[in-house]
């Protein structure tokens, strides 16, 4: 159980770092006064552009992919 808390831990560890790394959230503080403000903005569209770059990767992928596997249709008529 222990383990198993620990990679859930680690995934949200790594999760974060990512969306940290690719600008996808922000943190800010405030400490102007003894009560410090701690902000987090979510920039929702770094998140869809890297969605569209990634869907688009994966639709030229696709595109190659049925190139090569017509092809390979092609040559076993043959």
């Amino acid at each position: 159980m222990k383990a198993l808390l620990a990679v859930i831990v680690l995934l949200l560890v790594g999760v974060i770092a990512l969306a940290c790394y690719r600008g996808w959230v922000h943190f800010s503080r405030d400490g102007a006064d003894a009560n410090p403000n701690v902000t987090l903005e979510v920039d929702k569209a770094k998140i869809e552009a890297d969605k569209e770059k990634v869907e688009g990767l994966g639709q030229r992928v696709k595109e190659k992919a049925g190139g090569a596997t017509d092809t390979a249709k092609e040559t076993a008529k043959e």
